[in-house]
């Protein structure tokens, strides 16, 4: 009985991606996506974000609508979302199509906060409420606050971190772009999308 289940919950016709046999809000979407697990979450944002539209309300609120979904969400909160994914596939160590996956919806975010910036420049009045909005006392790079760090490209290539002892099984003598270091002491490197690319390519994940 439990193995029934278990293939229901699995069916494409119940997976978090296809789920939309009804109109859904698009906050609701979102919040979904973003209590999935990696692979998941990565595959509904990779569905999702391709579609959406923004635009800056009269209040200087950053929105987001998208054709299938009702209603609408806020740009910084779906982005925070795709952040925090991006920190999950390098401490979850995701597969490496995942990551690519997931790095690949940068220039949609980069697109849609250049458009809301600019729309801002051209109104006075909503960039005013835009930056009274979204001021926070701090540094907004050390929060990871998308509204800066998207169009900074700071923190948006957390996904190709890869795990220093995997790095070194993969991609063996090669030197890493870059390295980080977590609280715990786990060091990780940072992959071009060539090598991950040329890892796929050769099957180098172990089955799990």
């Amino acid at each position: 009985m439990a193995a029934s289940s278990r293939e229901t919950q699995l069916s494409p016709e119940n997976s978090i991606i296809h789920e939309k046999r009804n109109p859904e809000s698009l906050r609701a979407r979102v919040e979904e996506i973003s209590q999935a697990d990696v692979q998941d979450a990565v595959a509904g944002m990779a569905d999702l974000v391709p579609g959406l539209s923004t635009y800056l309300s009269f209040t200087g609120a950053r929105v987001v609508t998208h054709p299938v979904y009702t209603g609408n969400a806020n740009l910084n909160q779906v982005a925070k979302v795709w952040m925090k994914l991006c920190r999950s596939c390098m401490t979850k160590d995701a597969p490496l199509a995942c990551r690519l996956q997931q790095s690949d919806l940068f220039p949609h975010f980069e697109k849609l906060y250049k458009r809301s910036n600019q729309e801002a420049k051209d109104s006075s009045l909503a960039w005013l409420f835009r930056d009274v909005r979204e001021f926070k006392l701090g540094c907004a790079h050390c929060r990871g606050d998308p509204n800066y760090c998207i169009p900074m490209n700071e923190r948006c290539e957390m996904a190709l971190y890869v795990r220093r002892n995997l790095y070194n099984e993969y991609w063996p003598g090669q030197e890493a772009r870059g390295g980080l270091g977590c609280y715990d002491g786990e060091r990780f490197d940072l992959a071009t999308r060539e090598q991950i690319e040329d890892a796929i390519a050769r099957g180098v994940e172990r089955a799990t």
